[in-house]
């Protein structure tokens, strides 16, 4: 068998013929970091899916690209939710709301959310405990389901902010937190 070492990741593309390298396994490569997780790229294609929830087959060499341009959000959300064992609060749609969030509002009020998130009280009368209901409550994480939970998530982030009690009247019908356009900035360069 011949091994080849040290090739350029241009090649990692096209030197594949059996099993394919996962996105995670690619974005290691190509970031030399063996850090990222899976919560990162499934973080990343919720981020980048937004409200629609779509779930995008992304070519590698895409989510290489995404990920250069979005990791700063990317990590500042996944730490955030370090070592949260309740998957359906540490849910990829959660995250990717949250990481758009982090263009356009205070870190800190998105630190305040996650923890009241990740150790709700039970309160009713609170939305956010209200929304982590839900969160544990709905079992399939379909379309359809996630674009729910985008929608209210978004709500009850919104009414967190302003300290509102009633998020389901908040429209949320267009793009809350767009992703800002970096016109082929990459993280090193901004």
């Amino acid at each position: 068998m011949t091994v080849f070492v040290e090739e350029p990741e241009e090649n990692f593309e096209f030197i594949d013929c059996g099993r394919n390298r996962s996105h995670l396994e690619m974005m290691r490569l190509s970031q030399r970091n063996n850090t990222l997780s899976s919560l990162h790229t499934s973080t990343l294609k919720a981020f980048l899916a937004g409200r629609f929830c779509n779930t995008t087959n992304w070519a590698v060499a895409e989510i290489n690209r995404e990920y250069d341009l979005y990791s700063l959000p990317i990590h500042f959300i996944v730490d955030l939710f370090q070592g949260e064992k309740d998957r359906k609060i540490n849910d990829p749609t959660v995250r990717g709301f949250l990481a758009r969030a982090y263009y356009s509002v205070s870190h800190d009020r998105i630190i305040e959310f996650v923890n009241k998130l990740r150790h709700d009280g039970g309160d009713c009368s609170d939305p956010v405990s209200r929304y982590v209901q839900c969160l544990r409550v709905w079992d399939d994480r379909r379309q359809n389901t996630r674009c729910e939970i985008y929608k209210r998530g978004v709500q009850t982030f919104l009414a967190f902010l302003q300290d509102w009690n009633d998020p389901s009247n908040i429209d949320v019908s267009y793009d809350v937190f767009p992703i800002p356009k970096n016109n082929g900035c990459h993280k090193t360069e901004c």
